[in-house]
């Protein structure tokens, strides 16, 4: 995927390029810690982009692209996620405050702020960081129906 002029140089001021490789035995210590399998879709794109801390003006758009940025949020955010979106999910990353990034097996990105919906922002992980940067809608609201009567 080719990123807009704005994503490209957050990404950049990152120290992101095409090359850069996260630690991706970090993360895979990560999810066995937690006794989770890493998905191939979710170890791909913590490879590419893992590691990065990424900020930009918009308000959205702050997040550092590491599981371990969710302790004690991992096992409860995957169930709560999981349960809601109907498929699991996995850690990829969070926000600022308690927001948490997560993955599923194939690749889509969803967005939790602790509320009672979570955010579809991408049907991967470089479509997400592209909404992210540029503030487009999320594809898809998520209500927990836990929380709709």
């Amino acid at each position: 995927m080719q990123f807009s002029e704005e994503t490209s140089y957050v990404l950049r001021r990152a120290g992101w390029t095409e090359n850069y490789r996260g630690d991706i035995e970090k993360y895979r210590q990560i999810y066995k810690n937690e006794n989770t399998l890493m998905p191939p879709k979710v170890g791909e794109f913590l490879e590419r982009f893992g590691g990065l801390k990424v900020e930009s003006k918009h308000h959205r758009s702050r997040f550092l692209i590491d599981p371990g940025r969710l302790p004690g949020f991992f096992s409860r955010g995957m169930q709560r996620m999981s349960r809601i979106v109907g498929k699991p999910l996995y850690p990829i990353g969070g926000g600022g405050g308690d927001v948490g990034y997560y993955m599923d097996e194939g690749g889509n990105v969803y967005e939790d702020m602790l509320e009672p919906e979570i955010y579809h922002i991408g049907n991967t992980g470089e479509e997400a960081i592209e909404a992210l940067f540029t503030d487009q809608p999320y594809l898809a609201t998520i209500s927990d129906p836990m929380f709709t009567e």
